[in-house]
């Protein structure tokens, strides 16, 4: 299955042009939150055009990871992404929390504390269905190596030609993987990200 991730980075896209690519698109992810207080401002509008197109949608929220108090920083960002989403389209795919920046350095044991409030925090608020994504260099250098997260599903970034990515220690396979940042796709201006994926994402 094919799928895209977008936000306001792609303009005003073209859901009904999208859905009538010569390469079916699957799915979309879309962004609707990063840290506290920042919603994207595409988010209702793609989220509602990807829905009326007939293509399956799912939400991520952008991690900040900016400050040492990573416990309630992690569930302020968690509760700031559920106040988004839970007026937007109901989604077909898990809600995605993507790191990949360490803005003020937190080490390795407070990374792993910060990932695992934000999910619990996702769970007590009715949005257990969750998943990760990032990138491989970053998750080895910023997680313990024998960090509790091998059973999350797993959205990696890896532009290479290889037949599979790299996966981060702790990981046995991918939930789904960003191969390419540099998508043509019809009814989006510019480039855009692509996505596979082999398992069923619904």
């Amino acid at each position: 299955m094919n799928g895209i991730d977008v936000s306001h980075n792609n303009g005003t896209i073209n859901w009904a042009a999208v859905a009538t690519n010569a390469t079916p698109v699957d799915f979309a992810y879309i962004k609707a939150s990063e840290g506290v207080g920042y919603t994207d401002p595409t988010f209702k509008f793609n989220s509602e055009g990807a829905k009326k197109a007939g293509i399956k949608i799912g939400y991520y929220h952008f991690a900040s990871l900016n400050t040492m108090n990573d416990v309630p920083d992690a569930k302020a960002e968690a509760d700031y992404f559920m106040s988004i989403i839970k007026t937007a389209p109901a989604v077909d795919l898990p809600y995605i929390l993507d790191i990949e920046t360490n803005k003020v350095g937190l080490d390795p044991a407070h990374v792993l504390e910060w990932i695992n409030t934000f999910f619990a925090e996702m769970k007590a608020g009715g949005y257990s269905d969750t998943a990760l994504y990032s990138y491989t260099p970053f998750l080895d250098a910023n997680l313990p190596a024998n960090h509790n997260l091998g059973n999350v599903r797993l959205w990696i970034a890896a532009y290479v030609s290889a037949p599979a990515p790299k996966l981060p220690v702790g990981w046995k396979e991918y939930y789904i993987w960003q191969k390419s940042a540099k998508g043509v796709i019809s009814g989006i201006t510019g480039n855009v990200d692509l996505n596979v994926t082999q398992q069923a994402i619904v």
